[in-house]
């Protein structure tokens, strides 16, 4: 069965949205082809820009939730992303002290353990993910097409990252250093991964793309086996990739949403 026939199938349950839920990532599954450390290595793999004071200290936000000021742990999946959630939260809510907030390259896994760290000292705690933005065009449409509702599309597209996926899943051959090593490739910039679909490693293969939520494709990548699993890589936007690469040069860890590079 492919990606887009067993998402269609879960599109059709209720919906657990990230943005402000009590779980942490990996999702409670039954256990299958990737155990939670092989989940986790995969996760692991995703970047995240997570707001710190100077110190490197995570930044809380008190949003309106259920009627009620609630403490927000924000994470940006991209560096435009991190200058939205600048622009339209931190700098109207904090205003003279926004200028000390700072984006901390983290990845996926060590912010769930920097939230779980920060209910373990204030329950109320609650996470909220703030995905790519110029991926919106893409992964609206693509998620209706899939099943869903048009309001469930574009809160999905708000509230959680959105990875996509070769359908059926592909296996090619990379080289690097020297060495050859297979991967199925899947990411989070609907660009990049159409261009690949359409590149010359596919040859005569021409396999559909699939919008899978962040939710979904941990549920299904619960359900890889073999080399699916073992090689399955999710790579970020190439504006991140650029901001990582600029942090890895000069050591540093503490970022500006800016993608522009000194």
């Amino acid at each position: 069965m492919t990606f887009a026939r067993r998402l269609r199938r879960r599109l059709s349950a209720p919906l657990l949205l990230l943005s402000a839920s009590a779980c942490s990532l990996p999702l409670a599954m039954p256990a299958q082809a990737l155990d939670d450390q092989a989940l986790a290595r995969k996760l692991a793999s995703i970047p995240v820009l997570m707001p710190t004071d100077a110190a490197g200290k995570p930044v809380l936000i008190d949003r309106p939730l259920d009627g009620k000021s609630t403490p927000v742990l924000f994470g940006a999946f991209s560096p435009e992303a991190a200058e939205a959630l600048q622009q339209q939260i931190i700098q109207p809510q904090l205003k003279t002290k926004a200028g000390s907030i700072q984006f901390r390259a983290t990845n996926l896994v060590d912010f769930e353990a920097v939230l779980v760290g920060l209910r373990q000292q204030q329950a109320s705690v609650v996470r909220a993910y703030v995905p790519d933005p110029l991926q919106d065009s893409a992964v609206v449409p693509m998620l209706i097409e899939q099943g869903a509702k048009p309001e469930e599309a574009r809160q999905i597209a708000r509230s959680q990252p959105v990875v996509f996926c070769p359908d059926p899943l592909v296996q090619v051959n990379v080289k690097r250093d020297k060495q050859s090593t297979s991967t199925v490739p899947c990411g989070l910039d609907f660009r990049e991964m159409a261009l690949f679909l359409l590149g010359p490693r596919l040859k005569d293969r021409r396999p559909g793309l699939v919008a899978l939520p962040l939710d979904r494709m941990v549920a299904l990548m619960r359900t890889l086996k073999g080399s699916e699993g073992d090689n399955l890589t999710i790579t970020s936007s190439p504006s991140m990739q650029a901001l990582l690469n600029r942090l890895s040069s000069s050591n540093a860890t503490p970022a500006s949403p800016s993608t522009k590079t000194p």
